[in-house]
């Protein structure tokens, strides 16, 4: 799954786990409504969050790159900060403060 796809993902666990009131439509009629409960720790969102800002600046640098592959199982802390630097690359509009070369 690359990371785009990813993001889609986790982004529905993420609202599925913090519960709150729900509406389902289907093909743009009702299909339901309800209020799930919230069955994550503040700590357990706040993980998912790191995850997301990581696979979005992953999605950055590939879009950029024009480079794309699956999105890591794993990752470092390492590279995490590498990656939240990418306005050092010059992407998404940041000013450039390094040149991308190919080998």
């Amino acid at each position: 799954m690359n990371p785009a796809e990813a993001i889609t993902v986790l982004r529905l666990h993420q609202r599925l786990r913090r519960g709150g009131h729900f509406r389902l439509t289907v093909e743009g009629a009702s299909a339901g409504s309800g209020t799930l409960p919230a069955s994550s720790s503040q700590e357990d969102l706040e993980a998912v969050e790191r995850l997301l800002l990581y696979l979005s600046d992953l999605e950055a640098v590939q879009r950029h790159c024009e480079a794309y592959f699956p999105a890591p199982l794993t990752y470092s802390g390492s590279e995490r900060i590498e990656l939240s630097n990418r306005q050092d690359l010059g992407i998404d509009g940041y000013p450039r403060g390094l040149t991308l070369v190919s080998l």
